[in-house]
């Protein structure tokens, strides 16, 4: 079944789901470093779109890797929406969104240039 190739996105997108739609006051303290909320915002997409190419190349669609960015820019932009509208002290971000897109475009070009020519691609 092809829904079973897309696991470890799923899961990643569950993590992604739980971190960012926990109420702001349940999160741990974190020392202040400028930016962070930005870097983390970007690796979580980074990992979720390298993960998402693998399966989309399995289908029969053309263009993975756009698919893969389009897939965290709509999932990204939900879940900004939600923590805007729907989560306690937290807040959606438009500089959080892009974040999100540019580690996107980021793991879909760490893809292309490092997994997809070696022999451990079908392990990502």
């Amino acid at each position: 079944m092809k829904i079973l190739t897309f696991w470890k996105p799923l899961l990643w997108l569950a993590i992604i789901l739980v971190l960012s739609l926990v109420p702001g006051n349940k999160l741990p303290g974190i020392p202040y470093i400028p930016h962070l909320d930005k870097i983390v915002h970007a690796l979580m997409y980074f990992g979720l779109a390298v993960l998402l190419v693998r399966p989309l190349k399995i289908l029969p669609i053309s263009r993975p890797y756009l698919w893969s960015v389009m897939i965290c820019l709509v999932i990204g932009s939900a879940v900004e929406y939600s923590q805007a509208n729907l989560t306690v002290n937290r807040s959606g971000s438009f500089y959080d969104e892009l974040a999100n897109v540019f580690g996107a475009m980021m793991g879909v070009a760490f893809y292309h240039l490092f997994i997809r020519n070696f022999y451990w691609e079908k392990w990502a």
